[in-house]
């Protein structure tokens, strides 16, 4: 490992590497060695804010492991809401509590999201991905145990699109709240 710094201090000064780079490398050769944990410590120190890329990276280093708790871990515990209630993050989280068969979690995470996105009034009218979040978020919430998330959901999604009154929508508020 000390041979890998060396060389990692030398490409930073021949090529101007800034310290976030040095730490790229430097993890990426750690995850490849099989120094996970020691790979996502050099991403994340503890007593530092973290930015969503450093936080996708080292979840993506325990997934290649196939640690899905420690990814879940790190995506819940790290980011803040604003980067954990955006689409693309939102849905991996879901797809990581599904695959840990944690069921009651992306419930309560998908719930959380409605009340983040509800309180912020951010990602409305017109993100067609934030409409396919209130959409699915409904879906699973019909299916599950929560119909008052559901219909909130479906509250959200007819604010965000309020010229689409499919007949299906309706019928679904309105079983919601009836």
């Amino acid at each position: 490992m000390d041979l890998c710094r060396s060389l990692i201090q030398e490409l930073a000064t021949k090529f101007g590497l800034d310290s976030e780079d040095q730490a790229f490398i430097e993890s990426g050769v750690l995850s490849r060695a099989g120094k996970t944990q020691e790979a996502v410590d050099i991403l994340l120190p503890r007593n530092e804010n973290h930015d969503l890329e450093k936080c996708l990276i080292a979840a993506q280093i325990y997934l290649e492991r196939g640690r899905v708790h420690d990814a879940l871990q790190v995506l819940h515990q790290r980011l803040v809401p604003e980067d954990r209630f955006r689409p693309g993050v939102l849905s991996a989280l879901v797809t990581l509590h599904l695959a840990a068969e944690d069921r009651i979690g992306a419930a309560q995470l998908l719930k959380e999201a409605v009340t983040f996105n509800r309180k912020e009034k951010r990602l409305t009218g017109g993100t067609s991905a934030m409409n396919t979040i209130w959409r699915k978020t409904a879906e699973f919430h019909l299916r599950g145990s929560d119909p008052q998330v559901a219909a909130q959901a479906l509250e959200e999604l007819l604010r965000a699109e309020p010229h689409d009154r499919s007949e299906c929508r309706k019928n679904e508020l309105y079983w919601d709240r009836g």
